[in-house]
């Protein structure tokens, strides 16, 4: 896919600003906006694309949430348009060994994890609770920081 320039300078200008928040510590927030149908979806796969060139300071795993199925649309874009590459796409009830690996980009639905029990104000997604398998986010988060990779969010 050939890119516009609008594409290639915002692209530009997340990585800059990637190298930049990625030597900080704590937490970090890097915003990239733009109007729908200016393809954001293809600008973030050619910035993971040429993310995964850089000299980068430590291991990352990517969470990708999306509103209602869009998750489904990215991934399925994403891995089109990255393969091959060094990432490794999944769902969140593909994560292996409750963690999330280098170069994973798990994905999401934000409404299935944020929907709770009227009655009882439980998460009613298995990825949210507590559960004798340990199979939730935060364990996956814990564990994945514990072996070393940090987390880069993607809210879409």
């Amino acid at each position: 896919m050939t890119l516009k320039n609008y594409q290639k300078t915002a692209i530009d200008k997340l990585l800059k600003l990637t190298r930049v928040l990625l030597e900080k510590e704590g937490k970090r927030v890097c915003v990239f906006k733009a109007p729908t149908g200016s393809g954001k979806t293809i600008m973030i796969a050619e910035y993971l694309k040429n993310l995964s060139d850089e000299q980068l300071p430590t291991k990352y795993a990517f969470l990708w949430i999306s509103g209602n199925n869009l998750h489904k649309q990215s991934r399925d874009k994403l891995e089109s348009y990255l393969n091959p590459s060094i990432y490794r796409f999944s769902y969140i009830e593909d994560v292996q060994n409750n963690t999330l690996q280098e170069n994973e980009i798990a994905f999401v639905n934000w409404h299935s994890l944020t929907k709770q029990d009227r009655k009882t104000g439980d998460y009613t997604n298995l990825f949210m609770r507590d559960n004798e398998d340990d199979r939730n986010l935060r364990t996956f988060i814990e564990n994945t920081k514990e072996k070393g990779v940090e987390i880069i969010l993607i809210v879409d």
